[in-house]
């Protein structure tokens, strides 16, 4: 079966792009036992028994880079598998083709090294990877922000590596088992590239897979219990605050894409953005501040990096920046001027063989296509009263402070 097999061909760059996704419900146990599976895959496989033949091999194939990693979107967990390389009409090499590339992403999905020594290996780089990545103030600021967030759903609060008990209770036995599960979720194929092998040739070398169950992704919302406000206290110079407003999650997901990154980037996208001028100019109060747009959880989230002082200055000013849209109050210099950037920004992309790729993966998980015809008509034409209705259904569910 393959109707999970999407071949795409692009002739304008230089490299090609395969990728298999699997589908699977996202537990924080799932999501730690594949970020281990992953690092497991990236260092070795059955055929290529150690970092270093592995990375000789993808080097023999002009430099082929080969990636496992995990994607939470929404209320499912995407194990990804990612192999680029240079297209073989721009290679002199009669034996270097894309039914070889196929082959080696084939074997190293389907022929990991499950073994003890391998299994340590993972570990130990999971473990350290974690405490890396949560080392960082503002990333231990959004993890304890999903955290109350998601308070009545657990599985939501971690959206990278998994909870690091969980990481450091976990035998090989586990991955083993996840692995086996794994073969058997929904799984598509996805190929971006020059002279791609017919579906039923990448069936044949996925031999172990079925690309005929349906793939999608499952959007996710917060509960229902009221706003919260919370404060916590660490050892840091700064203080990070975060705050998350919830919108309509009735609208398609294009829309929620695109209204809801329009949003976050009139907020605070740029120098010229609300509140880049309100928090940062006027009170001098930030080092840095962002939105951030999640369509599967309809969630706008704004975080700043900012002196402890001006906490709750910076608080007012980001909750005044909300009321005042609501109050249908829009600044047109700043709406024109995020059009602009937005269009711009996605017209770039698309120079981007990665970004192309991605926009796929995401168009397939959520049963949709967003194309530069789309989105561009789409900004293009948004009017004052359309970008301010959206606005109007924006509800702050948590407030969140690390200092």
């Amino acid at each position: 079966m393959s109707e999970q097999i999407f071949l795409l061909p692009e002739k304008k760059f230089s490299t090609g792009n395969l990728g298999c996704f699997f589908c699977m419900p996202l537990t924080q146990a799932n999501l730690a036992k594949a970020s281990l599976l992953n690092f497991m895959q990236n260092n070795a496989s059955q055929t290529y028994p150690s970092m270093y033949l592995q990375t000789k091999y993808l080097a023999s194939l002009y430099d082929a880079h080969f990636s496992a990693y995990t994607q939470v979107m929404g209320q499912t967990l995407l194990v990804s598998y990612t192999i680029n390389y240079v297209e073989p009409r721009l290679v002199l090499n009669p034996d270097y083709d894309s039914n070889q590339i196929v082959a080696a992403l084939a074997e190293l999905v389907q022929q990991p090294l499950l073994t003890p020594i391998n299994f340590q290996l993972a570990k130990l780089q999971l473990q350290d990877a974690w405490h890396d990545f949560y080392d960082s103030p503002s990333n231990l600021a959004a993890q304890r922000f999903f955290a109350h967030l998601f308070a009545d759903q657990p599985d939501l609060i971690y959206s990278v590596f998994g909870a690091i008990k969980t990481i450091d209770s976990l035998q090989l036995t586990d991955v083993q088992d996840l692995y086996e599960e794994m073969l058997k979720s929904p799984a598509m194929f996805i190929g971006q590239g020059t002279d791609l092998p017919a579906a039923a040739e990448i069936g044949q070398q996925f031999n172990q897979l079925d690309f005929g169950q349906p793939v999608q992704a499952v959007n996710a919302v917060p509960a229902d219990p009221p706003a919260k406000a919370v404060l916590e206290s660490d050892k840091f110079d700064q203080a990070q605050l975060v705050l998350g407003y919830v919108y309509d999650d009735a609208l398609p997901y294009l829309s929620r894409e695109m209204l809801g990154e329009f949003l976050a980037a009139y907020l605070a996208g740029d120098e010229s953005s609300i509140l880049f001028q309100a928090v940062r100019e006027r009170l001098g109060a930030a080092y840095a501040i962002d939105g951030s747009n999640y369509p599967a959880l309809s969630l706008l989230v704004i975080s700043a990096s900012l002196a402890k002082d001006k906490r709750e200055a910076a608080k007012t000013a980001i909750k005044t920046a909300i009321a005042d849209l609501q109050a249908g109050l829009v600044k047109p210099d700043v709406f024109e001027k995020t059009k602009q950037t937005l269009i711009r920004r996605f017209l770039i992309s698309n120079d981007q063989a990665g970004a192309i790729f991605d926009r796929t993966v995401i168009g397939k998980m959520f049963n949709c296509e967003l194309t530069s015809r789309v989105f561009v008509r789409t900004i293009a034409q948004l009017s004052p009263a359309e970008f301010l209705d959206f606005a109007s259904k924006l509800e702050l569910k948590e407030s969140y402070c690390l200092q």
